[in-house]
């Protein structure tokens, strides 16, 4: 099965043949069955939620730079732009792949305060991530959030996620 981008193709060659990554970009999302890595990158304050059924390896990885769709999220003409439409989109999408609701695992990546603002837009993200997460019955296994720092994402097919922080710092989830 080749990957899901909603807004166009941008599955591109990796320095290994054998392996494509798939770029999304903001308020985007992709899904893959199929050995795909499934990239992103400029979180500041948006958040990247990544969801896996590790018994079918179907993965889906979603870029939203907003809490809410603020309304009814299924006449958003982009709902991935949005955390909760967003989520609702990706798990969709996931499960047309293959992937079952009930066997997901999720890993949260962002929300981080990039500006001094009174909007506080990552926590925010952050905190809509959790609760979307947990009104789907999914649980979150694994989370790098807040703090000041852009990050970069790598979703791998074994499931793990690659972060690196703009200070250089890597980590697997």
């Amino acid at each position: 099965m080749s990957p899901f981008t909603p807004s166009g193709d941008r599955t591109v060659p990796d320095r290994d043949e054998a392996s494509r990554r798939v770029k999304v970009g903001v308020g985007d999302l992709a899904v893959s069955s199929d050995g795909a890595t499934l990239t992103t990158s400029g979180l500041g304050s948006c958040v990247a939620i990544a969801l896996v059924d590790p018994a079918t390896d179907t993965r889906g990885l979603l870029h939203a730079m907003l809490p809410s769709a603020d309304g009814d999220a299924s006449h958003t003409p982009r709902p991935a732009k949005y955390v909760d439409a967003g989520l609702n989109a990706l798990l969709e999408e996931l499960a047309s792949a293959g992937a079952s609701p009930a066997r997901l695992e999720a890993r949260l990546v962002g929300g981080a305060e990039m500006l001094d603002l009174t909007a506080a837009v990552g926590p925010r993200n952050v905190a809509s991530a959790r609760e979307s997460l947990d009104g789907a019955g999914i649980p979150v296994v694994a989370a790098d959030v807040g703090d000041a720092v852009g990050r970069t994402v790598r979703f791998r097919p074994d499931g793990s996620l690659a972060v690196r922080a703009a200070d250089g710092f890597e980590r697997t989830l």
